[in-house]
């Protein structure tokens, strides 16, 4: 699973308030591993099944989902 996959599985339709805090504070967390720590963060990622090398297409060209979802955890 992309690390995408990771995160939204972590969200379901009847989720609280907390729940979302506490994902969105997890996914912070590990966003600033991955800038921090790359090494620990891979560890993580193979701890949890997250393919670090999964890509998607975008606009006709296969892109890193971990350049994506790095994208969008820093607003780039």
């Amino acid at each position: 699973m992309t690390i995408r996959e990771y995160f939204d599985n972590m969200i379901h339709d009847n989720m609280t308030e907390e729940d979302w805090t506490e994902i969105s504070e997890i996914e912070e967390t590990m966003f600033n591993c991955y800038e921090d720590d790359f090494e620990d963060f891979s560890m993580w990622a193979i701890e949890n099944g997250i393919d670090l090398d999964a890509t998607e297409i975008v606009l006709g060209e296969a892109v890193p989902v971990l350049t994506l979802w790095a994208w969008d955890m820093c607003g780039d």
